[in-house]
């Protein structure tokens, strides 16, 4: 007996057909006739009754048949089997391979093929208003909240970020770089929540306190500490080389060459360990919280950033699969964002060393 194996996706686009599953590398082209293989193979069939349906289309059809079992696209199951027999690899045995083909889709995308690409795709389409009118406005039912400004650090901070984009040629010490990270992404206290088990608690909230975003931080120029790229170990709040290689060129084609890795002094790039979230929320919504999580940490590391004078670049134009191959992640992890940190150029916003 032979079935499709569980989780095949089946896409076309210009070049035809594709057959993709969650633990591949790759997508497999595919002929019609296979993809109708696939859909009587959907439930349990016999080989034989394949042979017989393929004889008419193809010249070796017992051939074919083997060959796409050693392809992994079909599996062999017991005569009495009711299913498929392997599950799909951790996240997406929970959130299912619809999920995980929206984020490959997602995820295997170059954002640009070129550095005009962006105005070039821009060209021609009206640009939306950025003052927008509120819905409900009616000018008598209005109460203004310009009275209401705040006048603490906090505002202050709010007022003052700005993104950096251009960097000064100089290192930046350990002691900030550290700060940031630890002050941001350390593990604060661990408390026991009986079924969920011991749960961390760190500076921004995470669903359900999975915290499943990890932290690489690429130190490029750091006074302290050799280049490199090392993990932050949130526990132990410290930093472990990884002896993976840091070389700014690939990484560079990571993020789209942006130049971030020309100037910046480091880079924090965050991973999402989706295990961790899709063990407590095994629906397909589980997945969108690991962007929301990312959201508040990022935020909370480039208010921190501005608070001790350093420059921060957020991007999330990430070839993921290049970046995760670079820093050798499993199937379960996937890059969310990266953030480029630097003294702004620009003399007179350059705190003293």
């Amino acid at each position: 007996m032979l079935v499709g194996k569980a989780g095949i996706v089946v896409t076309t686009d210009a070049d035809g057909l594709r057959i993709e599953h969650p633990s591949w590398d790759y997508a497999v082209r595919a002929s019609p006739v296979i993809v109708d293989v696939l859909y009587r193979a959907r439930v349990p069939i016999a080989r034989q009754a394949l042979a017989d349906k393929l004889r008419s289309a193809m010249r070796a059809p017992d051939e074919t048949l083997g060959r796409l079992v050693r392809m992994d696209i079909l599996e062999e199951v017991d005569d009495d089997s009711e299913g498929h027999g392997k599950n799909l690899p951790s996240p997406w045995n929970y959130w299912g391979h619809e999920t995980w083909h929206f984020h490959a889709r997602a995820h295997r995308t170059v954002f640009l093929h070129d550095r005009n690409d962006i105005w070039l795709e821009k060209a021609g389409r009206e640009e939306p208003l950025p003052e927008r009118v509120a819905p409900y406005s009616d000018g008598d039912n209005e109460v203004g909240l310009g009275g209401f400004r705040g006048a603490s650090a906090l505002a202050n901070t709010f007022a003052s970020r700005r993104t950096t984009r251009d960097f000064a040629d100089r290192p930046l010490p350990l002691a900030l770089v550290g700060e940031l990270i630890s002050e941001t992404f350390r593990v604060r206290e661990v408390w026991d929540a009986d079924y969920f088990g011991m749960v961390p608690a760190k500076s921004y909230p995470s669903a359900g306190a999975r915290h499943e975003i990890d932290t690489y931080v690429v130190a490029l120029k750091v006074l302290g500490i050799p280049t490199g790229i090392y993990y932050y170990d949130d526990y132990q709040d410290s930093l472990a080389n990884t002896r993976l290689e840091c070389d700014a060129t690939a990484l560079d084609a990571c993020l789209a060459h942006q130049g971030m890795t020309e100037t910046s002094a480091a880079l924090l790039i965050t991973v999402c360990h989706a295990e961790r979230l899709a063990w407590k929320y095994r629906s397909p919504r589980g997945y969108l919280d690991a962007y929301v999580n990312v959201g508040h940490a990022m935020q909370n590391a480039l208010l921190y950033a501005e608070s001790l004078g350093i420059g921060t670049w957020p991007t999330t134009a990430i070839d993921t699969r290049a970046l995760s191959s670079l820093l050798k992640l499993d199937e379960a992890e996937f890059p969310t964002s990266v953030l480029a940190l630097g003294y702004p150029r620009d003399p007179q916003e350059v705190p003293p060393t």
